[in-house]
């Protein structure tokens, strides 16, 4: 709750100092007289821009003051002490200090004297004061800050009861989330053997009770598993049937060669020819070989 607002060199106002009591206050005054200037300097104490800066301090003046009293609360408490401000008092003294300094505007923020940052400065609004106008509000459209307000207004036996509620409430909204995650795991394992039972109907109308059928689709599954060591393997022989190194002489090299000094000595006895013909027979079976090798990988 606002207790006391202090303003003094802001805009048109040179001094003044507004204490609040309990219950509806409200303002009344000529069109002009500054009644919504007190309310967007409170909207400037927090940070705000409802007054542009260079309209901020009162013409030949280099410096002003916005300073704001609130009562305090358990909440506003906690949240202070989460961001270092150890030391809490039933008051706030808010205070913003503007001066002019080398054609600029700084300003500094405090609160009980203690210097506080703009963002979390704003942060701290949200707990202390909501404005309204036309309509609209920001902090009311909040359903947890209006739940917070209605919490704070218990005594300490309802706060139990109501951390309890949150509690077995918290619980429920994980089992509600849980059955979601469960029945989508269920709705795809329906569809999963939805699939299932369309591969089986496939399979059942391709008619594989022959066996013949059957031994084909495994030799090609085994085939398909070991396809790299085939690969490999036929790549081996390939090279040990046609090498063209000359460290490691193949299988037709080694028959090419032996027909070379088959001729050379066939002319001296005709049952060497015969050979001649063995080993032009083995050098064709082997280029048919090579041939089926490497149109089979």
């Amino acid at each position: 709750m606002l207790i006391q607002l202090k303003l003094k060199n802001v805009a048109l106002i040179e001094i003044i100092e507004i204490n609040f009591e309990k219950g509806l206050n409200i303002f009344t005054g000529d069109s002009g007289s500054g009644k919504s200037l007190i309310l967007d300097s409170l909207n400037v104490l927090f940070g705000g821009s409802n007054i542009p800066l260079n309209h901020l301090i009162r013409p030949g003046k280099n410096d002003c003051l916005i300073e704001a009293k609130f009562y305090s609360s358990n909440r506003i408490e906690k949240f202070l002490n989460q961001n270092g401000f150890l030391e809490t008092s039933p008051e706030l003294k808010i205070k913003r200090i503007s001066y002019k300094k080398n054609n600029k505007i700084l300003s500094k923020f405090t609160v009980n004297d203690l210097s506080i940052n703009k963002k979390l400065l704003e942060q701290l609004s949200f707990y202390l004061i909501d404005f309204a106008g036309q309509s609209d509000t920001f902090l009311f459209n909040s359903q947890e800050y209006r739940k917070s307000i209605i919490d704070e207004l218990g005594t300490e036996e309802l706060r139990k009861i109501n951390l309890e509620v949150k509690k077995i409430w918290n619980n429920l909204e994980k089992l509600k989330a849980s059955k979601i995650e469960k029945t989508e795991l269920f709705e795809k394992q329906k569809e999963n053997n939805k699939a299932f039972k369309q591969m089986f109907n496939i399979l059942d109308q391709a008619d594989l009770s022959s066996s013949e059928e059957i031994q084909d689709l495994q030799s090609l599954e085994n085939k398909l598993a070991n396809n790299f060591q085939i690969k490999n393997s036929i790549k081996e022989i390939l090279n040990n049937l046609n090498n063209s190194s000359q460290d490691k002489p193949s299988v037709d090299f080694l028959i090419t060669d032996s027909i070379k000094h088959i001729k050379k000595i066939s002319n001296f006895d005709r049952t060497i020819q015969q050979f001649n013909q063995k080993l032009i027979g083995f050098q064709i079976d082997v280029e048919d070989l090579i041939l089926d090798l490497k149109s089979y990988v």
